[in-house]
């Protein structure tokens, strides 16, 4: 066995008398000691869920990248409605800084 993968540290974990017999249940139908049963169920979740933030991620990257893609048409599309509005507002802006004070 790698040494990397040897069960070196422990944990005490408490379960309700129904689910530890459950549980022992489904280790024996495994032939597993429920021990290496819990080792393994946990090794499992652990790479379950750092499966799912790197998918996670990945989507939000892929959205992020897709947002920012977009050519001069669908920018105008996006904001043609607005820039009479804000070009009006930075006019008055400079003219509000252009009179003395």
């Amino acid at each position: 066995m790698a040494i990397e993968n040897r069960r070196v540290d422990s944990m005490r974990v408490r379960l309700s008398p129904d689910m530890n017999e459950r549980f022992d249940k489904l280790a024996n139908r495994y032939g597993f000691p429920p021990a290496t049963l819990a080792a393994f169920a946990i090794s499992r979740f652990v790479q379950q869920e750092e499966n799912n933030m790197a998918i996670a991620q990945q989507a939000v990257s892929q959205m992020t990248n897709q947002a920012l893609q977009f050519d001069e048409s669908t920018f105008e599309k996006m904001f043609a409605a607005m820039m009479p509005d804000i070009l009006k507002q930075l006019e008055n802006e400079k003219g509000t800084k252009d009179e003395p004070t």
